[in-house]
């Protein structure tokens, strides 16, 4: 019998300083989106509210603010800006 990798989680990981492991995953229009929100100059926090209808959006954000990351600005944290 083979060992599978297991199951997908996403096409994105995403990490917090000085941790190997994932606190999240997304699909890539998901970071795309996070990035363009990150480069108007939001916080976790803030651009929590911008992303309604995407729960997936929201569980990443959720992550970061659960971690007490909310009032950091998502570009000065490392997230990726897409103009």
């Amino acid at each position: 019998m083979s060992r599978g990798r297991g199951k997908a989680r996403g096409d994105v990981h995403w990490h917090i300083d000085g941790r190997k492991t994932p606190i999240a995953y997304s699909t890539q229009a998901t970071s795309l989106h996070l990035g363009v929100l990150a480069a108007d100059g939001h916080t976790f926090a803030s651009a929590r509210e911008h992303v309604p209808f995407d729960p997936e959006g929201q569980a990443v954000l959720d992550a970061y603010i659960e971690r007490g990351l909310g009032d950091r600005g998502m570009a000065d944290y490392g997230v990726r800006t897409y103009p």
